[in-house]
Parts: structure tokens; C-alpha cells; sequence
């Protein structure tokens, strides 16, 4: 594969924000060829290293693109899902995920902070919105996920929480997190 594949497969992706192992995956390229590629497409501005082993592709660094990238499979949730959805309106520079393993990291002016859940939780993708690129929990399951880790969340915009589906999908989650579902709903 050439440098012309290489950059069409980029632009059929959904995402712009790829790992190292990504690329390698994405182009098929030997592990040995892989870096001198990488170096080549930076230093011709095709790619952007935005951390190590992390690049983009364009100008516009989606964050919550690269919280996904960071950590696979992830999706983001807790405020940081409130907030794109505008259920709250907390600027911050940290997005929360939810993941297999707890772990916190910086890049590109952002705090990434991983929260461990239960795989059969993190792999039950009811209320988990995809789009774009991006996994995000919806604003139930972001609530959720919150009375899982015992975190209180800012809810600027009570009337956008469906009460409803709330209740629906505390059925994943554990007996604790199902009477705070209840709690909350009244």
C-alpha cells in the first residue's frame, strides 16, 4: 500500500483520531516498516502527533474521539457525557470514560481519566450512543454509571432525563444502582 492508500483509507474512516495500532491495523504494515511511515507522514503534515503512539488526521481534534482512541473499547460518560448532551454546562478539561481498567493520562491540553466497570456492564451497550467515531452514554446511562462510583453529577437540565428509560436500563447494573435509579426517578 502507498502513501495515497494509506491517506484514502484514512478519509473512508469514521474517525481522525487513530493509536499507533490503529494505523498498523488500518494499512496492514509491518511493524518494522510502520515507523519510518509514521515519521514521514508527520514531517509532511499529513499527520499530527498529538501524544505518543497517538496521531491525527485533519485539523479538528475531537477529545472525546481521542478519550476512545486512548483507551479500547471505552466510551465516555459521567459529566463529561452530561456535558454533550447539555444536560450540564461545567466547563472542565478532564473527560471521564468508562472502562475495563481505571487509568489517567494528559494530552493535548485534556486530563483523560478511566473509571473500571464490571464487563458486563461495559460490553451491555444499551443507552451507549455511537456516532462519528465517538462512544458516549447517553444521559441516563451517564446518571447511572454516576451511582455506580457513588459520584453526585451536575444536572443543570433535569426536564432532558427520561425518568423512563432511566429505570430501563438500571436493569444492567447492580441491585444499589437500581434503588438509586428509583430515588432519583420520583
Amino acid at each position: 500500500m502507498n502513501n495515497s492508500q494509506r491517506i484514502k483509507t484514512l478519509q473512508e474512516s469514521e474517525k481522525n483520531v487513530f493509536s499507533a495500532r490503529n494505523l498498523r491495523q488500518l494499512w496492514k504494515i509491518d511493524q518494522k516498516w510502520f515507523g519510518t511511515t509514521v515519521k514521514r507522514m508527520v514531517d509532511n503534515g499529513i499527520l499530527t502527533r498529538i501524544g505518543r503512539g497517538y496521531y491525527l488526521f485533519g485539523k479538528d481534534l475531537n477529545p472525546l474521539q481521542l478519550a476512545n482512541t486512548i483507551i479500547e473499547p471505552s466510551y465516555v460518560s459521567l459529566d463529561s457525557a452530561l456535558r454533550h448532551f447539555n444536560v450540564n454546562f461545567q466547563v472542565s478539561q478532564t473527560i471521564d470514560s468508562v472502562a475495563s481498567i481505571s487509568y489517567k493520562t494528559e494530552m493535548a491540553g485534556y486530563v483523560f481519566q478511566y473509571h473500571k466497570i464490571k464487563d458486563s456492564i461495559l460490553f451491555d451497550l444499551r443507552g451507549v450512543k455511537r456516532d462519528s467515531g465517538i462512544s458516549v452514554a447517553s444521559p441516563e446511562r451517564a446518571i447511572l454509571d454516576g451511582f455506580y462510583y457513588g459520584l453526585l453529577l451536575n444536572i443543570d437540565r433535569p426536564q432532558k432525563i427520561n425518568k423512563t428509560y432511566l429505570d430501563e436500563l438500571s436493569k444492567i447494573y447492580p441491585d444499589f444502582v437500581q434503588e438509586k435509579a428509583k430515588a432519583f426517578a420520583r
